[in-house]
């Protein structure tokens, strides 16, 4: 707006669209990683996965063999599935230690 409060340009939907596609061009992985990566390994228990992805707040954990190598990835949901309770009763006994 100006001094007179006309309206001197409208930014649509459209252009701030065109504008982060551009600002995301840029953008590598590397850029986007955690870094260290936070894993588990396979031997871990589900609640042992869980705690670590609440304690990282991670939604996604990738999952190491015992040679370091990756070997799948688990998610909250997957993680929590194994637990007759709701998430934020786990969460709470999560915390607790």
């Amino acid at each position: 707006m100006d001094g007179g409060h006309k309206a001197r340009r409208t930014v649509t939907g459209r252009i701030l669209h065109r504008r982060k596609l551009r600002k995301a061009a840029g953008v590598t992985a590397g850029d986007l990683m955690t870094s260290p990566a936070v894993t588990g390994r396979t031997q871990d228990t589900a609640g042992q996965a869980t705690r670590v992805m609440d304690h990282h707040g991670l939604k996604l954990l990738l999952i190491a063999n015992e040679a370091g190598q990756l070997a799948g990835i688990v998610s909250r949901t997957d993680a929590l599935a194994v637990f007759d309770r709701t998430a934020e009763e786990i969460r709470v006994e999560l915390r607790a230690g």
